[in-house]
């Protein structure tokens, strides 16, 4: 499965926001974040704790490999959107 990270922005859309549990059942989910402030445009709103919050979940996941040899690339969702790209 694709690695997956979520940041949960607190005055997110209701609908947008899934519980942990649901999250952790549909995906591998590798980093859960609660963000101390945002909403539905957290990421624009604020820029640097999802910058951050980015680069934590990617520094988790480095590999020995190229990217390009990997058989799909890690999903970070800053909202309720899923999908994964596979390279190969």
């Amino acid at each position: 499965m694709v690695p997956t990270g979520f940041a949960a922005f607190p005055k997110e859309l209701a609908g947008l926001a899934p519980p942990r549990s649901m999250i952790e059942r549909n995906f591998n989910l590798v980093q859960y974040t609660r963000m101390p402030r945002g909403g539905h445009f957290g990421c624009f709103e604020q820029p640097q704790l999802f910058v951050d919050d980015l680069r934590t979940f990617f520094r988790k996941l480095r590999w020995d490999r190229p990217m390009a040899s990997q058989r799909s690339v890690p999903l970070y969702i800053p909202f309720f959107f899923a999908a994964s790209i596979n390279v190969g």
